[in-house]
């Protein structure tokens, strides 16, 4: 995509006629939709246009001087020509978010020469342990394997696992016959528990918490060893629906917690999170729209009240999001499960609702909503 034109003087008819072929590129390449981004000054690719008004502001306004620089235009279908396209690549996203933070990239070592350079002396032992870990994690699945390192293969099986639904017990039989095809040398793990552990030393795995019946409390810190809850006196093991008797040591309500505080950190150690996560500070809407929730009054409101949190742009703004559901897709039964969702607010409209930048914190099981207790939950950690 030629981009010379946008420093040509907008008041020129060459930069008109330039301005004009590159909105019908841009809008064929996309599928021909009724709006698309607008790259104008204002509008920043945060707001959709028609064609006719995107090429109105080009001339009138100008393009947004970081666009402007951009090497690819992806907003507008522009694409890395040796990209490769890769239909499985999300199963690898979360690992590929910590090795870029921790280890050399082909593509971007420069990046990375950078995020050793700002981090040089200052990685404690617990982030040199977890980098070797990032390092075993690489080892090729067998010694003359170059298509799969071997947690390229266990995310990949362990996905095929989660989409089909298939039990540890299959599982496990699965990971054992291929773990007999392979090579003698192949560091596949031979059962689900190994796998499990292979994934939560990188922040995949989660924490179980016994909960109050009532959701009044967890079972964690000064109320570890009690019975049952100090607040509404339920007691904290299930009972039998026939006779009522206790079940002991099986909860009647049990939180599943996916730590949080490790992935805050790790995404600060990659230099292009780092800048996408103080977006915030230097992005506000000036013309009195509301385009990101950093216009809204609630925003200011919170800014006013907590000037010390603001004042640091890397503080990290976040919403947190419920809704029950029903994990088995069964109609008949009424048992619901209720994820909780953080929504990073930090980084601009286009980023934060993105899959990847939302984060999956707790599963809270039964049929009631939580509601205010989730504030009492969080403040656990």
């Amino acid at each position: 995509m030629d981009k010379s034109w946008v420093w040509l003087p907008r008041n020129s008819l060459e930069y008109e006629k330039e301005a004009s072929e590159f909105v019908s590129a841009a809008s064929s390449r996309l599928g021909g939709p009724a709006e698309i981004f607008c790259p104008c000054v204002d509008c920043r690719n945060v707001c959709h246009q028609s064609a006719e008004k995107v090429l109105e502001y080009l001339v009138i306004r100008g393009m947004d001087p970081k666009y402007k620089i951009c090497k690819f235009w992806s907003k507008h279908g522009d694409t890395r020509p040796d990209k490769p396209s890769d239909i499985n690549s999300s199963e690898n996203e979360a690992y590929e978010l910590l090795r870029t933070a921790f280890m050399p990239s082909e593509d971007y070592p420069a990046a990375h020469q950078e995020n050793a350079e700002a981090f040089e002396g200052s990685e404690s032992p617990a982030e040199a342990d977890f980098r070797k870990k990032l390092e075993d994690g690489e080892t090729p699945l067998y010694s003359k394997c170059s298509n799969y390192t071997k947690v390229a293969a266990i995310m990949g099986l362990y996905r095929i696992k989660v989409k089909s639904g298939m039990s540890e017990s299959f599982f496990d039989q699965l990971l054992s016959l291929v773990h007999d095809m392979l090579p003698r040398d192949n560091v596949l793990p031979k059962s689900t528990d190994e796998m499990k552990k292979f994934l939560k030393q990188f922040g995949f795995g989660y924490d179980v918490s016994h909960a109050c019946k009532n959701d009044c409390i967890l079972y964690r810190n000064q109320y570890e060893d009690a019975v049952s809850c100090p607040r509404c006196s339920e007691s904290r093991w299930e009972k039998d629906k026939h006779t009522g008797e206790e079940k002991k040591g099986i909860p009647a309500k049990a939180l599943r917690y996916f730590p949080i505080k490790d992935r805050f950190r790790r995404m600060f150690r990659s230099k292009r999170l780092a800048e996408d996560l103080r977006w915030h500070s230097t992005n506000a809407s000036e013309d009195g729209s509301m385009r990101h929730p950093v216009d809204s009054l609630t925003w200011v409101q919170t800014n006013n009240k907590w000037p010390e949190f603001a004042a640091e742009a890397r503080n990290l703004q976040l919403g947190i999001s419920t809704d029950d559901m029903n994990p088995f897709s069964i109609q008949s039964t009424n048992h619901s499960t209720w994820p909780v969702f953080l929504v990073n607010y930090n980084m601009a409209p286009t980023q934060c609702l993105k899959s990847e930048n939302i984060m999956l914190t707790m599963l809270i099981p039964g049929p009631s909503a939580p509601g205010t207790t989730l504030m009492c939950i969080y403040s656990h950690w």
